[in-house]
């Protein structure tokens, strides 16, 4: 039997391996780190720039707060106790002010985020049980006792801890991931399980176990974002000036003239002797080592590369336009960019399957959807479109005649696909219903007709006028 079982999951099982090299440890076999977690960490924390974006796409996730429902319903209604223990773990645990968005910055920032939720009602249930299987009660005691157990210490175990990435080494086998390991500084160590944690990735690429993300692809873009900052820091700090070679032809490199010289440059390279006099005995050359430039020197390049950061993460020009200034031009409609709101979408969409998947539906019996302001507005974009077709049928109805298109699209703001112009034009007058089912008097039809138009008409009344005249 074991045999053909062998047989079975070697000739039957065709799971894909996994792309993935391991170290063999004494503690098992771990996955290498692509990068080292914590150096581009440290990057990021100097880079203002990729900070900024990173929360405002945190803030674009969840800001509109959510919607509570009962899982097993499939209406918002209903399931009110169980809507208000959910909201308690929440409000116990920072999860929708701290820990959610701490998790979500791991998860934008270096693709991955682990976050160990405590100890599940699933898990509590079989971890009292086997305390309570050891006890010589009757049965119906056990169930009793196992029921109040979880119910004094299900809400204390449930909890939500961001567990540090860059000190987590993921343990595999050939075709899944098997557990996790955080290793810190003096030997401690903690491992799970991996259905005892909440993995989330970013971008799965190439079939790793360690999951990608776009700031990971622009990591040069980060890193020399912050090498400009340092340059010109420690340029200021120098005070300011670009570095400079004094050349003394005539003397000796450690004459009484050098090193009073040295003296004298150390002290001015104080701010507050930075303006004064200067006398020198001797031929002295100056030399200019490094053409800097003293107004924000590799500004063009920091702006380039901030485009560079936003755009690997859909976001919209005029949301970071205040950074990079008025070289790059954004208008307001960049805000409604479609691509960077389906991204956000996206990203709530994955969010809420995995929360409510690992500790909402299974310990509260409730789920959550955030609430998406954006496609508020464009339900109300479509109202008003909706609104200026309506307008236009009305107008047209009591005027008894049809305007010119290029006249309506222009005053009613419509676009090409609003109307069905070729329906529109197949109508005659008096084939559109004036509003409310009544008859209008037709206003000045001059209102509808183009310059050449009406010129003609000009000429026409003029003719007609020169006629009586002459009569």
């Amino acid at each position: 039997m074991f045999e053909i079982k062998e047989m079975f999951v070697r000739e039957f099982n065709g799971k894909p391996l996994l792309n993935e090299p391991i170290t063999i440890t004494t503690a098992g076999t771990y996955s290498t780190q692509p990068v080292k977690y914590s150096d581009f960490i440290t990057y990021v924390k100097k880079t203002p720039e990729a900070i900024g974006i990173f929360r405002a796409i945190i803030t674009d996730i969840i800001s509109d707060g959510v919607i509570w429902k009962d899982a097993k319903k499939k209406e918002s209604k209903g399931g009110r106790n169980k809507i208000l223990k959910a909201e308690e773990y929440c409000t116990r645990t920072k999860f929708w002010t701290k820990k959610l968005p701490a998790s979500m910055f791991d998860w934008l920032c270096i693709g991955n985020a682990l976050v160990w939720p405590g100890t599940g009602i699933k898990q509590l249930k079989e971890q009292v049980a086997i305390y309570a299987n050891e006890i010589d009660i009757p049965i119906e005691f056990k169930e009793k006792m196992i029921n109040d157990a979880i119910e004094e210490i299900s809400y204390s175990a449930l909890d939500y801890r961001v567990i540090p990435w860059s000190t987590v080494s993921i343990q595999n086998n050939d075709t899944d991931i098997t557990s996790y390991r955080q290793n810190i500084i003096g030997g401690k160590y903690r491992q799970w399980n991996a259905n005892e944690v909440i993995h989330l990735t970013m971008m799965d690429i190439d079939g790793k176990v360690y999951s990608f993300s776009p700031a990971l692809s622009a990591m040069n873009v980060i890193t020399t974002l912050s090498l400009i900052k340092d340059y010109n820091g420690y340029l200021f700090e120098n005070g300011g000036e670009p570095d400079l070679m004094f050349v003394f032809p005539e003397e000796m490199s450690e004459s009484p003239q050098i090193e009073s010289f040295k003296r004298m440059m150390q002290e001015k390279k104080k701010n507050i002797n930075k303006h004064g006099h200067m006398v020198i005995t001797g031929q002295c050359d100056i030399k200019r080592v490094n053409e800097g430039n003293k107004d924000m020197e590799f500004r063009l390049l920091a702006i380039q590369y901030v485009g560079i950061l936003a755009f690997a993460y859909n976001m919209p020009i005029s949301r970071i336009k205040s950074i990079i200034g008025s070289e790059v031009s954004g208008g307001g409609d960049d805000l409604s960019d479609s691509g960077y709101w389906r991204s956000i979408s996206s990203m709530q969409k994955y969010i809420e399957d995995t929360f409510n998947e690992t500790i909402f539906i299974p310990n509260f019996g409730v789920e959550f959807k955030f609430k998406k302001s954006y496609k508020q507005d464009e339900v109300r974009e479509a109202q008003a479109k909706m609104f200026n077709v309506q307008v236009l049928q009305n107008m047209a109805g009591g005027l008894k005649l049809k305007p010119k298109k290029d006249y309506i699209k222009q005053v009613l703001s419509l676009e090409e696909d609003d109307v069905d112009w070729d329906e529109w034009e197949k109508l005659s007058a008096m084939d559109i219903p004036a509003p409310g089912g009544q008859s209008a008097q037709a206003p000045n039809k001059d209102l509808f007709k183009n310059e050449t138009q009406l010129a003609n008409d000009d000429k026409k009344r003029k003719s007609s006028s020169e006629k009586v005249n002459v009569r």
